[in-house]
């Protein structure tokens, strides 16, 4: 169904740029291409007639500064999704209540999706003692929050499985954010980006991402604690509160082969995943982790613990590998194994890999036939 109106609920949005935020951005740009309008309610300073955006006053949110609570506003709400047919939240917080609101008001459906593991984050959280407590409250929140939806989305089987668990009843479709092909692919251009990172005879390894301790980061630099001496480079890609500890943790463990290469720009980031030779990450709690799949786009082999998403993505021997999670022995160990492999033939099949289930078409369409099925 085309001339449909769609507005969607996110915590976070443009100009700050995340998975969620990539994934809301490729969607409305393929099916704007067919006739499909959007408008996109965020925390932010003002209106933008670019993705039909709408902010809300905002607050920080406690220990994650870059991401903000909206403020509620049902005035600016119902002014701003005049003529919808469809809410699609993509928060859980006031954003995801405030599109739940809107569905109610509207008598339209809502779909919701499953990006963010609230209830295995929580353990991070600085507060001592109360981290069982808050685990069981978030879980019960977010089976409340979904069983409240008419359907729910989920970017992996993995994801699937974990809503089931919590005690969703609602319909469960798996839906992959996909990654943009064109934009990451093997023909970028990362001599020049590799020449900065690292000398002519290192091996490179890329992180991309928050720097926050639910990514555990610390475990890779353990591991390459364990590879010191063996000419292989690490690269940490992104900002975060994390950042000032880690980097000083390096220090204090004398690594020279870490480096902390900060935030850059969005057009850049294809380069660094074609400067490495193996893109690794330790966080247990992807529900699809969009940068394996960018890393995979670029034909570039992957690694990650055995847990979360990365456990589904990641083929062993085939596009990558799996290590037991937190168990740095076992990283640095299947490093060296797979930067021992034939790495074009992996990136090859990293390549098919993303063709066959991980394409923005792919992508755009399973939600296009949900946004059918429920829009009127």
């Amino acid at each position: 169904m085309k001339n449909m109106k769609i507005a969607v609920f996110t915590e976070t949005f443009l100009p700050q740029m995340n998975g969620v935020v990539r994934s809301i951005c490729n969607t409305i740009n393929r099916l704007e291409k067919t006739g499909y309008s959007f408008c996109v309610f965020a925390p932010g300073r003002k209106a933008s007639k670019e993705y039909g955006f709408c902010g809300f006053r905002s607050l920080p949110f406690l220990t994650y500064p870059e991401f903000r609570i909206a403020l509620p506003s049902k005035k600016l709400l119902l002014t701003h999704s005049k003529g919808i047919s469809l809410v699609h939240s993509r928060g859980l917080f006031s954003a995801g209540y405030m599109a739940k609101y809107l569905s109610k008001k509207k008598h339209v459906p809502i779909i919701g999706t499953f990006d963010t593991p609230i209830h295995q984050y929580v353990r991070y959280f600085p507060l001592p003692g109360a981290g069982l407590y808050m685990k069981r409250a978030a879980e019960k929140y977010t089976s409340k929050y979904f069983n409240m939806c008419s359907i729910v989305t989920a970017p992996s089987e993995t994801a699937r499985q974990i809503l089931l668990k919590l005690g969703c009843r609602k319909r469960i479709e798996v839906a992959t954010n996909g990654v943009d092909a064109e934009r990451f692919s093997p023909k970028a251009e990362g001599s020049q980006i590799r020449n900065r990172l690292c000398r002519q005879n290192e091996r490179l390894l890329l992180y991309v991402g928050r720097i926050a301790e639910e990514k555990r980061i610390d475990v890779l630099l353990k591991a390459m604690k364990e590879l010191r001496g063996e000419r292989i480079k690490l690269a940490v890609v992104g900002k975060g509160p994390r950042k000032p500890h880690l980097e000083t943790l390096a220090k204090n463990m004398n690594l020279d082969n870490v480096l902390f290469a900060g935030p850059v720009p969005d057009q850049e980031l294809p380069k660094y995943y074609a400067a490495c030779d193996l893109f690794v990450s330790a966080s247990p709690v992807e529900t699809e982790g969009l940068t394996f799949l960018e890393a995979m786009s670029t034909g570039k082999p992957i690694m990650g613990p055995d847990a979360g998403a990365s456990s589904e993505i990641i083929r062993a021997g085939l596009n990558g590998e799996k290590f037991q999670p937190e168990n740095h022995k076992d990283l640095s160990e299947k490093i060296r194994q797979v930067l021992a492999s034939d790495i074009p033939k992996m990136g090859e099949n990293c390549l098919e890999i993303v063709r066959e289930k991980y394409s923005l078409d792919i992508a755009a369409e399973k939600i296009r036939k949900i946004y059918d099925e429920f829009g009127s």
